[in-house]
């Protein structure tokens, strides 16, 4: 018995591939990313792969992309990646209400938040934009994408991010990974444990204007799912003494200025909370609030502004979560 448990032993010794928590982290989307993940190999390459599949197909920064071909007329054929996220978005914008709209890609341009950097927009400038505004203004045939107006064009800087990481998560999956996270520019999408053998840990942020400081407010603690959060305290600029945040509601045109300050959605796919979270800073506290309520794939914390206290709405699937609640 000795000899046959000393000989497994040694084939696990010099045999097996231990499991370990590999980390990697850069840039992409012109934000961070970071992922851990538990194999007994090395999957980095493959990671960066699914990254540059989203680049490729979904960045308006990409003058080569799929969607950036489409905004210029160069063609209406899609790829997988929008056949995934094209009926989202459409789905989105209907249980929103207009909030959440791939088609405000004019506008977010306008107000320089997209590609180009152009000057505060006039009322008139902004009422001929909201004209190419709206999903209702294009159709999705099979493969293609048909625009009532060549001039509507598609901005899925709301969504993409959170593709990129679903895709990542899918991918690990698929090589029998059970520990991940996934984290890319804060939208996260986790499985199992960490190497601290504990559920992940993720912090929600303390909404304020400083780049050069992080401070908790919430944090979790998820062995499922994706989280993905929205806010205006960390995009936007000030001109002539007035802040302009980077987030456009679609119906109006206008930079938002509701009374959420951010927006986190926990939900099953990082794609689908990550447009969530966008509309609902959009559509304000109360509304957002009752549309979660009503959807039992979703959870949401809401963090935002009262007599110049910051407050902290949470559905109580939300509460759930957390581990530690810093206000």
């Amino acid at each position: 018995m000795r000899l046959i448990l000393l000989a497994f032993s040694l084939i696990c010794l010099f045999g097996c591939n231990e499991l370990k928590y590999n980390y990697m982290n850069g840039k992409v989307f012109g934000t961070y990313y970071s992922v851990v993940y538990r194999s007994d190999k090395s999957l980095d390459s493959a990671i960066i792969m699914q990254m540059r599949k989203v680049d490729n197909s979904l960045s308006i920064f990409n003058p080569n992309s799929t969607i950036s071909k489409i905004n210029n007329s160069l063609e209406s054929e899609t790829d997988s990646l929008m056949d995934i996220i094209l009926p989202v978005a459409l789905n989105v914008y209907t249980a929103t209400n207009g909030a959440f709209d791939m088609t405000v890609g004019k506008l977010v341009n306008a107000w320089g938040f997209g590609y180009r950097n152009e000057e505060i927009p006039s009322q008139a400038k902004i009422d001929s934009l909201l004209r190419f505004t709206g999903m209702d203004k294009l159709h999705i045939e099979t493969g293609k994408v048909v625009k009532n107006n060549e001039a509507v064009e598609l901005d899925g800087g709301a969504i993409a991010k959170g593709l990129g990481v679903d895709l990542v998560a899918e991918y690990l999956e698929s090589m029998g990974v059970e520990n991940y996270m996934v984290d890319i520019g804060g939208e996260v999408r986790v499985k199992g444990e960490s190497e601290k053998r504990r559920k992940w840990r993720i912090g929600i942020d303390k909404p304020q204007d400083n780049l050069a400081t992080r401070e908790i407010s919430v944090l979790l603690q998820l062995s499922e799912g994706a989280l993905a959060t929205s806010g205006n305290y960390r995009n936007f600029y000030t001109k002539d003494g007035k802040k302009y945040a980077h987030t456009i509601d679609p119906r109006t045109g206008q930079p938002v200025q509701t009374d959420i300050i951010s927006s986190t959605v926990y939900a099953k796919s990082c794609m689908i909370a990550d447009a969530y979270a966008t509309a609902f800073m959009v559509m304000g506290l109360d509304k957002s609030y009752k549309l979660v309520e009503a959807d039992t794939a979703l959870e949401a914390c809401f963090m935002y502004e009262q007599n110049d206290t910051v407050k902290i709405r949470m559905t109580e699937g939300f509460k759930k979560l957390v581990l530690k609640d810093v206000y």
